[in-house]
């Protein structure tokens, strides 16, 4: 019969078992929150980028993409 959390399957009249939905998984980012190792968001990124715009590239020097690609490339050696 139909129970409050799911279908319960009974056998002479004895509940045996119960079909339940399966659970959402939660993502990476949820379970850090749940666990304290990460602090949820506040605001929107696209929001405040609206307002607060990057500033551009300085002329001669690397980019935080550039320099990020490099470094990665130095740990693979």
């Amino acid at each position: 019969h139909l129970g409050a959390d799911g279908i319960i399957v009974e056998k002479r009249g004895k509940p045996i078992a119960m079909v339940t939905a399966i659970p959402a998984q939660e993502s990476r980012l949820e379970r850090m929150v749940r666990e304290g190792r990460a602090t949820p968001a506040k605001y929107d990124l696209l929001e405040y980028l609206d307002s607060h715009p990057p500033l551009p590239a300085v002329e001669g020097m690397p980019t935080m993409t550039e320099m990020l690609m490099e470094a990665r490339e130095d740990e693979r050696y």
